[in-house]
């Protein structure tokens, strides 16, 4: 019966574990104390900057108008139709995204899909650059660049120590996969003329694959230096037949200054390597609706290397790929138009944070109640690395004004204590270990410690633990813990809801609390049975 309070220094200045079985109480505990920061009513927490990771919807209730804080308070949620008087629609841009996320999303192998995966997003960019479905001058930059790729590839195969059976099979095959990309979505959001001269050039190219007697007397070796121009204005490149006795004996290659028909018009290699040379720098947009593209353009230049297994190789890669591009579960991910210039942007708008002085959007909360364990890793990860990214780039003061928390609610599932997620190295680690640094703290809520990363748990100097009964989880607490008893064992384990013990920074010593029930409480309470089955009024007690 004694009112116990906590310091706002030591209990905010370093990270923070609310640990306890399902229905102890966590919810409640955090709520309440967030309310006590919030609802100071002579000294407003303008500073305070709290960013709830709500895995299980309980939240929006306890932060609603009828919390009554004097502050900003944002309700987030991604794949909602559109933002509602309830939550605003969440959006994370795959485009913020770097090479390792990409990587442990699309579960990657470092050493040898990184390579190809790099190539992919820096082939997607170019696309996305070079691509105007309403200007024909950069349709046909498109165009000029796709026949300078497919004839490097042509290129590759003709001089592959191999039969011209073989050779010839392998540059059709590279010949139909863009015949085949090119008529789709891509071909129809090109200009008339553009989608014709492409047509031509692959035709062309097709023809040129002719083998006699299993030979192709190196026809598309020798038209392979008309197809690209010299010096001047481009010429228009053609098909001229040899017939001989009613039998087709080679295809030879020529040029003229008009057009004609089933000609195209000579690759501007010059054109084509400064578009080969723009590089996608982090947090710069391109569209996802080339990925695909960019895919089978890798693919086939791997093929053409002589790799013939790589499809098998990325098998993986593109089944998670497809899952991204098409789940409706990533469709917050899926940007259609460039939302936010940059990761500042994003987090600026999304968040409020800002080198400003006065910070809006106090206390935000993401309900990713409805996203799976996969997309959640990813969306937590990436959120916590944006904001710690932008942490370090503070110097001198500026590291430790305006502080972030970020409470992690069913942290065992995206900070798993044997690393076996999704994302390789987890950000929520580093940020345990370096964060104070930068001013950028943990609250840390789970069920189940046994499962959290031990490096996360050791690094926090306040613990509030509520009822906890599974052995496995008090011997991991007291293993993690040095400071722990028996005597601390006994009251955790006899606690009723709503009590917990706290130690730390925090607290002088040890002590078995009450936590008052916030009030409005989360959404996390029991299921009352006996009026469900027997109604309101009845007085069944068995």
């Amino acid at each position: 019966n004694y009112l116990i309070s906590l310091d706002i220094n030591r209990l905010f200045n370093i990270h923070t574990a609310v640990l306890g079985n399902s229905g102890s109480g966590k919810s409640n505990t955090i709520a309440h104390i967030l309310h006590e920061v919030y609802r100071k009513e002579s000294n407003r927490a303008m500073g305070a900057k709290t960013i709830i990771f709500d895995a299980n919807g309980e939240y929006p209730k306890a932060f609603g108008s009828e919390a009554r804080h004097n502050t900003e308070t944002i309700f987030y949620k991604p794949n909602i139709k559109e933002s509602n008087k309830d939550f605003q629609k969440f959006y994370l841009p795959y485009y913020l995204m770097n090479l390792d996320e990409w990587l442990s999303f699309l579960m990657a192998s470092d050493r040898t899909q990184k390579p190809f995966w790099d190539r992919v997003l820096q082939e997607c960019y170019k696309f996305y650059r070079i691509f105007n479905t309403e200007n024909e001058d950069v349709a046909l930059k498109f165009s000029n660049y796709v026949k300078w790729k497919l004839s490097k590839m042509l290129f590759n195969i003709v001089t592959r120590v191999d039969s011209d059976t073989s050779k010839m099979t392998a540059a059709k095959g590279a010949i139909a996969m863009l015949k085949k990309t090119c008529s789709g979505e891509m071909g129809k959001n090109l200009n008339d003329n553009v989608r014709k001269d492409l047509q031509n050039f692959l035709d062309i190219c097709d023809k040129l694959c002719m083998v006699n007697y299993g030979n192709n007397n190196d026809a598309l070796l020798n038209a392979l230096n008309l197809f690209t121009k010299k010096e001047g204005v481009a010429e228009y490149v053609y098909l001229h037949e040899n017939v001989n006795s009613k039998k087709v004996e080679g295809y030879e290659a020529k040029t003229s200054s008009g057009p004609r028909n089933e000609s195209f018009i000579q690759i501007d290699e010059i054109a084509a390597i400064e578009i080969d040379m723009e590089k996608l720098k982090p947090g710069d947009y391109f569209s996802y609706k080339y990925l695909q593209f960019s895919v089978e353009i890798v693919l086939t230049e791997e093929e053409s290397r002589g790799n013939l297994h790589i499809r098998d190789f990325v098998s993986t890669l593109m089944s998670r790929l497809d899952f991204f591009l098409y789940h409706p579960e990533c469709e917050f991910m899926r940007i259609d138009e460039p939302l936010y210039k940059n990761s500042n942007d994003f987090l600026e708008t999304v968040f409020g944070i800002t080198d400003n002085a006065i910070w809006t959007k106090q206390l935000i909360t993401i309900d990713s109640s409805e996203v799976g364990t996969d997309v959640l890793e990813l969306m937590t990860s990436m959120t916590a690395r944006l904001i710690f990214d932008y942490r370090k780039t503070k110097l001198d003061d500026a590291r430790t004004s305006n502080p972030v928390h970020l409470i992690l609610d069913e942290a065992h599932r995206y900070i798993k204590r044997d690393a076996d997620y999704i994302m390789r190295e987890n950000i929520f680690e580093k940020i345990a270990r370096e964060g104070r640094k930068y001013s950028l703290y943990l609250v840390v809520s789970s069920q189940r410690p046994s499962e959290l990363s031990q490096t996360v748990l050791s690094q926090c100097g306040n613990y509030i633990v509520h009822r906890i009964q599974n052995e496995v989880d008090m011997k991991y607490i007291s293993s993690v813990l040095p400071y722990f008893s028996d005597d601390y064992t006994t009251k955790i384990k006899q606690a009723v809801p709503g009590e917990a013990l706290i130690f730390g920074n925090c607290v002088p010593m040890p002590l078995m609390v009450k936590v008052t029930e916030a009030n409005p409480a989360p959404n996390s309470s029991n299921c009352d049975i006996r009026k469900e089955w027997f109604g309101k009024d009845n007085k069944h007690t068995s």
